[in-house]
């Protein structure tokens, strides 16, 4: 998205909570022209302040750069478990990727050899 599509966004978001640029600002820790700044395209959150952003309206950060339709679509399928680990996933550095992946493929091999040992007992 472009910095204009993605502070039309953030406008969307912040106007359908009812909030004001000042109100959104007090709440990310940044100044009201700064939000202003974004709404008009004229500079794009850092990811810091996506993030605040995002918090404040309860999405995940990647999801400030999208619609919230284009969100809906994406993550239609995911449990709150789901999107909870991809936060933390893009959140870490690659090391800690690498560690996710480890563990979640044990879990995996781990899952069906427990899985194969009930088939067993049944």
């Amino acid at each position: 998205m472009t910095n204009k599509e993605v502070g039309e966004m953030i406008r969307t978001r912040r106007m359908a909570r009812g909030m004001t640029q000042d109100e959104l600002a007090n709440a990310i820790g940044v100044t009201a022209s700064a939000i202003g700044l974004f709404e008009n395209g004229k500079r794009r959150p850092k990811d810091e302040v996506a993030e605040a952003i995002a918090d404040v309206f309860n999405i995940p950060k990647w999801a400030v750069y999208f619609s919230e339709e284009e969100v809906g679509v994406m993550t239609r399928n995911f449990t709150p478990q789901e999107m909870m680990l991809l936060d933390i996933f893009r959140a870490v550095d690659d090391i800690g990727r690498m560690r996710i992946i480890q563990v979640c493929m044990n879990e995996k091999d781990n899952a069906e050899e427990r899985r194969i040992m009930e088939e067993g007992r049944a």
